[in-house]
């Protein structure tokens, strides 16, 4: 009689606690696939079965899992998470650490350990979709020729292995992270040993994650504000004293690479508020002004917005969903927003919810909660279930920071 030895496999997701369907288990030359109650069959002959004693059981997006196999018990319950790690900043140790693991809490580890140099003026971006993110930190203690601490901008990648974990971009007394445009990081910073009235005294840059190399968008005596909007970079210049280069002065719109320049505006402007997906309100101290996401040039709207909170968004990978956060009755509240239907549906409401807000995958996202109990990161699945905590984190600045100038 040929020998058969069979195993049923239930596959749940961490988050939502849904059975996940289209999950393959494998064992040397046996495979199935979980039907859409989570359910695989899996059947071994003798070789398969005398030559291994587990199972992977894997599924896009989500970790691998191992699944022991034993004569004894043939019914297995499986929990998945999601294969992509969280990057956070904690001072568990006392220090400064920036710590990376999976959202379930498995494989925690510290990537980066404090030096000692690290004041509480620190900031992580990680990028969307990928295991890497943006640090800025005091940690290299390296100062300016009058003493001053700068900081260090540097990738935290994950992505290629440790051969290549970290990479310091440069060092500067004040930075401003803008945000990821896929693969590119928008930041400015404070041009050290530049005199105050220089119009090169701050920096607009766009780094390129695959070539390691920083490219220069523009140059300013100072910007009075910097906005990623849809595929754009929007920002807008100021300048002190008399000698004004007017052709340098209003509101600028490029792509994530500094190309494709167009001049919005030619007068100063200020204030510059997201008021909604679609639209940015701005004025230039006298008037107020809107301009649409797409749109050739900016239209003038009856007074400042009842509203004067800029939106921050983080988008989803399809592009199809942004979120976003909105205060109502004293708590926050975490939306996404339907790009085609322009209506928002609410995820979840907590007293501290602030950012960072991202995608972790197309499925889940994670947020931060800053309350009088707690400072912690949490995942919560769009297909259901409640908020899972993720860790505790130090209150680290996100790409919503900005830092203040001269």
């Amino acid at each position: 009689m040929l020998f058969r030895s069979q195993y049923t496999i239930f596959v749940k997701d961490w988050l939502s606690g849904n059975p996940i369907e289209k999950v393959e288990a494998t064992a040397g030359q046996a495979n199935a696939l979980s039907d859409k109650d989570g359910k695989i069959v899996l059947t071994l002959d003798q070789e398969d079965y005398e030559k291994n004693k587990t199972a992977t059981v894997k599924k896009d997006l989500y970790r691998d899992e191992q699944v022991d196999l034993d004569a004894t018990d043939k019914f297995k319950d499986v929990i998945m998470a999601p294969s992509r790690r969280h990057m956070s900043v904690t001072k568990k140790s006392g220090k400064y650490d920036v710590m990376s693991g999976y959202i379930d809490g498995k494989d925690d580890k510290v990537l980066l350990t404090d030096t000692g140099y690290e004041n509480e003026d620190l900031a992580l971006i990680e990028r969307p979709e990928k295991n890497l993110a943006v640090y800025i930190s005091s940690r290299d203690n390296k100062r300016t020729s009058k003493g001053i601490l700068m900081s260090s901008l540097m990738i935290i990648d994950e992505e290629t292995g440790a051969s290549r974990l970290t990479s310091t971009i440069g060092q500067s007394e004040r930075y401003q992270p803008v945000g990821w445009m896929k693969d590119n990081f928008i930041y400015a910073f404070l041009n050290n040993g530049v005199n105050f009235d220089s119009p090169e005294l701050y920096k607009l840059m766009s780094y390129d994650y695959q070539t390691g190399q920083s490219k220069q968008i523009a140059t300013a005596n100072y910007f009075n504000d910097i906005m990623i909007f849809g595929d754009r970079v929007l920002y807008t210049t100021g300048f002190a004293g008399d000698n004004k280069p007017q052709d340098k002065i209003g509101l600028f719109s490029v792509n994530s690479q500094g190309g494709d320049s167009k001049r919005l505006m030619d007068q100063e402007t200020w204030n510059m508020l997201r008021t909604g997906y679609q639209t940015v309100a701005f004025t230039t101290g006298t008037n107020w002004f809107e301009y649409k996401l797409g749109a050739a040039q900016v239209s003038t709207i009856a007074g400042a917005p009842a509203i004067q909170k800029t939106r921050i968004y983080s988008d989803h990978p399809t592009q199809k969903k942004s979120l976003w956060i909105d205060e109502r009755d004293g708590k926050g509240v975490l939306l996404a927003y339907d790009i085609s239907t322009g209506k928002d549906s609410v995820l979840y409401t907590v007293s501290g919810l602030k950012q960072p807000t991202q995608w972790l995958n197309t499925d889940v996202v994670f947020f931060r909660v800053s309350n009088s109990q707690e400072t912690a990161d949490y995942a919560i699945s769009q297909n259901g279930g409640s908020p899972k905590k993720i860790r505790d984190v130090t209150n680290a600045n996100g790409a919503d920071y900005w830092l203040q100038q001269y």
